[in-house]
């Protein structure tokens, strides 16, 4: 089991969503996903769980912390 991180700081881009959807496939079942925006980018969170749901991945929790909003997600095991 791993932990994945991924950090779309100080502001997120297209090309962060592209490499999340990109690196999805190659995530195993027991691992889990983790995305940290800055609190101000947190409206960009519905476009993270979108890609994260396409891909067979359930959202485990999303908030924010501090400065910093995070998203973590597992994938569905079939």
């Amino acid at each position: 089991m791993s932990d994945i991180f991924y950090d779309f700081r100080p502001e997120m881009s297209n090309s962060h969503l592209d490499q999340l959807e990109r690196s999805l496939p190659g995530i195993k079942g027991n691992d889990y996903v983790t995305v940290i925006l800055e609190k101000e980018d947190a409206h960009e969170a519905d476009s993270i769980m979108r890609i994260l749901s396409q891909n067979g991945f359930r959202i485990q929790s999303k908030g924010a912390l501090a400065t910093e909003f995070a998203i973590t997600a597992k994938r569905l095991m079939h």
